[in-house]
C-alpha cells in the first residue's frame, strides 16, 4: 500500500500514514478510476506515491505503473494534491491538470 519512500517519510505516525492514504484516495478519484487496496477496480495504491519535502513542503503526487498509464491514457500531464490535518481528521484533494491546460 505504502512505498518504500513513503515509510521513510511518514512511517513513524500514523497521523502522518493516514495522511498520506487520503492523498492516495484522493489521486484515484481524481484518475476516475478510484484506488484498489488488495484487489478489484481502480489503480493500486502503490502506484499512487505522495512525497513531501523537508520542513513540509507542498505534497507531490508521483504516478507509477497503472496510475501512469490511466493518467496518460486520459490527456492528464500530471496530478497536484494538497492536504490538511486538522484534529483527528486528514483531509486530501487532488486535481488532474489536463495537457492543453498545463501550458
Amino acid at each position: 500500500m505504502f512505498t518504500r519512500e513513503e515509510l521513510r517519510l511518514y512511517g513513524g505516525s500514523t497521523a502522518n500514514l493516514a495522511l498520506c492514504f487520503s492523498a492516495k484516495e484522493a489521486v484515484g478519484k481524481a484518475l476516475g478510476t478510484g484506488l484498489a487496496l488488495l484487489q478489484g477496480p481502480g489503480v493500486p495504491a502503490s502506484s499512487v506515491e505522495v512525497l513531501s519535502g523537508a520542513g513540509g513542503t507542498a505534497p507531490r503526487a508521483v504516478l507509477h505503473g497503472a496510475a501512469l498509464t490511466v493518467a496518460l491514457q486520459k490527456g492528464y500531464s500530471r496530478v497536484l494534491v494538497t492536504w490538511r490535518r486538522r484534529g483527528g481528521l486528514a483531509i486530501s484533494l487532488a486535481l488532474a491538470i489536463d495537457r492543453t491546460e498545463a501550458a
